[in-house]
């Protein structure tokens, strides 16, 4: 009887708290009052940010590799130097398009320690001023060597890492009612055969093109509307794109690669969007500015504002990209990282039971629990507890020793229901779930 009702009142708080959750600011201490240009993650818990702190000085590129827990700060770029977009393909390689405020110069930047380091690898025919990718930053890699460019007119293909780069074929004429001097504003791949392009055509006009062929052939897939800013897909026929016409958002989405549209949103929204999302083929993320946070779970049938805090705080501030790695996201504002912790949504967090190397005990548990852990070394490891929402309510630092270790985690302060506890080692991440009684 008594698990039976531990397991209508869990079912319950789970319940209650789907609405509940909310993104929290992981912003890095030191930089509150920072600008983000840019940033990116490549797992759920290692990602670089580069930011300006206030007043205004040297750009900064961050690293954390305990999402967003703690920070390293590995560059500082020269003097009126900005970044626009990186992107990291693994904890060493990646790519980051660079501006020269001063000179109004663009650059094209390589690196292979994890952003210590970079190299000019500049196309000067493509990226000196006038020339096709000049102020673009609308790129995106497969993977080490395979990668995209979008710019004016046209999109570029390299299979070498960005030493050489090939014009691909696109439209030439779009709408004989519009001009046909068009602009890529971002670019994404699944896999190295299926990718989708937002564009502007005009102000406040746009469209989406689309590849199945690797990129060698693109054609138009959706209909004039306003200027496309943010494309994300799924897998090779769920995604969507985001943006914005004179008065409103645009935001659309399909279930077949864009020979239907499964949902199309005009007017009556709530913010000019740009940035989306597909944490899944029927979960989906749209911001853009003010830093509304909406969601739909219903593959776009219907969207929610599921977090305006931001926006009542920023009411002038964007957020310009969304990342989801499983149940973990990351959104990249304007002045500020956000996170969340998407308990209601499990896929990714390690089986408490499935590995041999750490586990909780007893679960569930009245006033304290024992994380038991195997450690091959001596090392001091982070504790954190979540709520059910995603806040998080505690951080301790424990001392482990090689062979096994047992270390108490004291829950008397907290309510019944469920909670997340994070273990955080140098080499390793685990995600627990405790229900306190």
């Amino acid at each position: 009887m008594k698990n039976v009702l531990l397991f209508f009142v869990t079912l319950f708080l789970m319940l209650s708290n789907i609405n509940a959750q909310q993104w929290q600011s992981v912003t890095p201490l030191g930089y509150e009052n920072a600008i983000f240009s840019s940033g990116c993650f490549v797992n759920d818990k290692e990602g670089w940010l580069f930011t300006t702190p206030l007043p205004f000085d040297n750009i900064e590129l961050l690293h954390t590799y305990d999402g967003a827990h703690t920070f390293e700060r590995v560059l500082v770029l020269p003097y009126n130097y900005n970044c626009y977009k990186i992107q990291m393909l693994d904890s060493l390689f990646g790519y980051a398009k660079i501006e020269n405020d001063l000179a109004h110069e663009y650059y094209f930047w390589q690196t292979l320690d994890g952003g210590r380091n970079w190299n000019d690898i500049s196309d000067t025919s493509l990226f000196n001023i006038g020339r096709p990718l000049w102020s673009s930053s609308s790129f995106c890699f497969v993977n080490r060597n395979l990668g995209f460019f979008g710019g004016n007119n046209a999109i570029y293909k390299t299979v070498d890492a960005g030493d050489n780069w090939l014009k691909m074929n696109t439209p030439t004429i779009i709408d004989s009612n519009y001009s046909n001097l068009w602009r890529v504003n971002s670019i994404y791949f699944t896999d190295d055969m299926h990718g989708w392009a937002a564009c502007s055509l005009l102000i406040d006009v746009g469209f989406g093109m689309k590849t199945t062929d690797g990129g060698q052939n693109w054609t138009v897939c959706t209909p004039i509307t306003g200027d496309l800013f943010g494309v994300h897909f799924a897998d090779s026929l769920n995604g969507g794109m985001a943006g914005s016409g004179s008065f409103s958002a645009t935001v659309i989405g399909t279930q077949n690669n864009f020979d239907t549209l499964s949902y199309a949103y005009g007017y009556f929204w709530n913010q000019y969007a740009n940035s989306i999302c597909y944490q899944n083929d029927s979960t989906i993320w749209v911001s853009g500015s003010p830093p509304i946070i909406n969601l739909s779970t219903d593959r776009g049938q219907t969207f929610t504002a599921f977090d305006t805090s931001f926006a009542s705080t920023n009411p002038t501030g964007f957020i310009g990209d969304i990342q989801f790695f499983g149940h973990t996201g990351y959104a990249f504002a304007s002045t500020a990282l956000l996170k969340l912790v998407d308990t209601m949504n499990t896929t990714g967090v390690k089986d408490i039971t499935a590995n041999s190397d750490i586990h909780v005990h007893p679960n569930p548990a009245t006033n304290s629990c024992w994380i038991s852990m195997w450690s091959k070394q001596s090392e001091n490891i982070i504790i954190d507890i979540h709520s059910a929402d995603g806040r998080l309510l505690s951080k301790k630092n424990h001392r482990v020793e090689p062979g096994s270790n047992n270390l108490k985690v004291d829950l008397s302060d907290y309510k019944s229901g469920i909670y997340l506890i994070e273990v955080i080692s140098s080499k390793n991440h685990y995600e627990l779930k405790i229900v306190k009684e």
